[in-house]
């Protein structure tokens, strides 16, 4: 029998002390396949995940323009 080496999403949940929701929203976000059809994954995606950035972005506001000046007759 073949022994792979690698990490449930549990494991990376509780190595990073986060959710498994969460946990697995990030190594979707990062694209990330899994090892083996029972979900194992390469021990080094816990520091590729620490800090994947969530959400939606910030929205960008952007400055007034100035009002145009009225023209004297």
């Amino acid at each position: 029998m073949r022994v792979m080496k690698g990490m449930t999403i549990d494991e990376i949940a509780d190595e990073l002390g986060i959710p498994w929701k969460t946990a697995h929203k990030r190594i979707e976000k990062l694209g990330e396949k899994p090892l083996s059809y029972k979900a194992l994954y390469d021990p080094s995606i816990v520091d590729k995940i620490r800090d994947v950035k969530m959400g939606r972005p910030k929205k960008i506001i952007e400055p007034k323009k100035p009002a145009k000046a009225k023209k004297k007759k």
